[in-house]
């Protein structure tokens, strides 16, 4: 069984998520829902034996939570995550199939589309914590769910690398697959998401400058590397 986990709270996607799941009957789609909202109304939660919904005591906005309901439902199988701003890829369901018939207990690693301007890698390799890994790239079987669960943390490290790292170091190097293959779209389904923020600090006065603009986005990141050209080459401080 693959376990298709989505925290939910932008309800304006789910049908065009919906769509990209492939029609298998040995795939699970669990949504959890804040009970502090009314349940979405889409015709396939009613249609659909596959789909589960989870519906939590907590805020909208609260991953962890959403998260973690899920995880503690899941007995067997392999878990992916799916933000809810993106759709599902049939080379997770492949990869999925691949190492399942052969009973593969591990993690398996895959790539992400991104903007070229995204300075993450596309890839992650060996240990996740160091590789700004994305919360969907990436399938795990279920057995890592008994002793990790998804964190709110302080480090320097986000969520996403925190918990794949933990899982990375539950299954080891020797059980962790790293896939050429693309698994995952980012924010496919939110295109008005800010490419990136500019931030700029002067005392008291802070400038946050987002951008969301494809042309602009690029034509900002040349600049500033014409502008940095020289003090990289020279040493110039």
């Amino acid at each position: 069984m693959l376990h298709i986990i989505t925290p939910l709270y932008r309800f304006e996607y789910l049908d065009a998520i919906y769509a990209s799941i492939p029609p298998y009957e040995d795939i699970t789609w669990h949504l959890s829902v804040s009970n502090r909202r009314n349940l979405p109304v889409n015709k396939f939660i009613l249609d659909d034996k596959r789909v589960k919904i989870h519906y939590l005591d907590c805020e909208d906005n609260d991953l962890v939570k959403k998260r973690n309901a899920v995880f503690k439902s899941i007995n067997s199988g392999y878990f992916y995550l799916l933000d809810d701003d993106t759709i599902f890829l049939d080379e997770v369901y492949n990869l999925y199939s691949k190492y399942s018939i052969i009973h593969f207990k591990g993690l398996i690693l895959g790539r992400q589309y991104r903007p070229f301007y995204d300075a993450r890698p596309l890839r992650p390799f060996d240990n996740p914590l160091f590789n700004n890994i994305d919360t969907g790239m990436a399938i795990a079987h279920c057995s890592v769910l008994k002793v990790v669960s998804w964190e709110w943390c302080d480090l320097k490290y986000s969520r996403d690398c925190y918990f794949w790292a933990k899982c990375y170091e539950y299954f080891g190097k020797k059980l962790t697959v790293n896939s050429q293959k693309y698994i995952s779209i980012y924010n496919k389904l939110n295109p008005q998401k800010p490419l990136f923020v500019l931030k700029k600090e002067d005392g008291f006065i802070r400038l946050d400058i987002k951008i969301s603009n494809q042309l602009l986005g690029k034509l900002v990141v040349v600049l500033l590397l014409i502008r940095n050209f020289p003090r990289r080459v020279f040493n110039i401080k």
